[in-house]
């Protein structure tokens, strides 16, 4: 498999841990923005150039690989938002117990990517903890489309199941969030009204 040459430029890597515990849906946008572009200055992105092939994914069952008709760098794009939305957003079921970690490659050198969910160890000062599941993208038809493998590392099942059809879907150009339908955002209580103090008027004898 080809080696990929660290691009200073162009290869990035982002680790997104929200300061407050929660993303909104415009900083999920600029997170990507940001990843896509190569600016610099948001304090909840890391970035730097660590694609290499160790990387690069094993052969994986039928069930964990499936084509999108869409580069590297738009499935990438694709995935991303709507994981920074569905998963870490604000009603996001995966915002307080994992944290959303990305490698990517340039453009120019194919785009391959990685993403990953590693567990939230709060017992830390750096929350990384174990990698919990890996999302593998690697052109292929000569760059045209995108291979998303998918490897299950300590996901529950049935959330690693979700999480496949959130992926699969956004790659092929879905809207879902099955996470969410598996894990329903729990609703906030609403806080009774303050009572008001009843103005009682007294008449005046004459």
């Amino acid at each position: 498999m080809q080696n990929l040459k660290s691009d200073r430029r162009h290869g990035r890597k982002i680790s997104l841990i929200p300061a407050s515990g929660t993303w909104t849906g415009q900083g999920a946008i600029a997170a990507v923005a940001l990843l896509l572009t190569g600016c610099s200055g948001n304090p909840s992105a890391v970035l730097s150039n660590v694609l290499t092939t160790a990387s690069l994914p094993a052969a994986l069952p039928a069930a964990d690989s499936a084509l999108a008709a869409q580069p590297p760098t738009v499935v990438y794009a694709a995935i991303a938002q709507k994981a920074l939305t569905c998963w870490m957003g604000p009603q996001g079921p995966l915002k307080n117990t994992y944290i959303f970690h990305a490698d990517a490659a340039s453009p120019t050198t194919g785009g391959q990517a990685e993403i990953v969910l590693q567990e939230r160890d709060t017992t830390q000062k750096h929350p990384w903890g174990p990698r919990a599941f890996r999302i593998d993208l690697t052109p292929e038809g000569g760059g045209t489309d995108t291979r998303v493998s998918m490897t299950n590392i300590k996901l529950p099942k049935d959330l690693a199941d979700a999480v496949r059809t959130d992926v699969i879907g956004w790659a092929q150009g879905g809207d879902g969030c099955q996470v969410q339908v598996l894990r329903p955002p729990v609703a906030e209580p609403v806080p009774a009204p303050a009572p008001t103090a009843n103005k009682v008027k007294k008449s005046k004898s004459g």
